[in-house]
């Protein structure tokens, strides 16, 4: 299972071109989503930031595999020892995706998805 929040109730608003997320509604802003929602962490890909995959499996070169949190924390801190390693999961529109760690800019934050 991806690495993710759940939150059991949120609101989404839409503040000119940026969404926020906050508690509550607020009158100057539009009210893009309001109830329970998903967090979701995406990897921003290497030259496309617009593009993110949320890892769900990492399989390294040598045969093991790692999800959830240690999925992350290996996409974030010692991917670099094995630029290879394939991330499997789906991409920021829910497509699944597998690709080579070496293929993300892991100096990007990553992009938060709301579902």
């Amino acid at each position: 299972m991806p690495v993710g929040d759940a939150l059991s109730t949120a609101t989404v608003l839409r503040v000119g071109a940026a969404h926020v997320l906050a508690a509550h509604p607020h009158p100057d802003a539009e009210t893009a989503h309001s109830g329970a929602l998903v967090l979701r962490y995406g990897a921003r890909f290497l030259g496309k930031p617009f593009l993110a995959i949320v890892p769900a499996l990492i399989a390294l070169e040598y045969g093991d595999f790692m999800n959830g949190e240690a999925a992350w924390e290996f996409v974030t801190k010692r991917s670099n020892l094995y630029p290879r390693a394939d991330v499997i999961g789906y991409m920021h529109d829910g497509k699944d995706e597998m690709l080579p760690v070496k293929r993300l800019d892991l100096a990007l934050p990553p992009m938060v998805l709301a579902y």
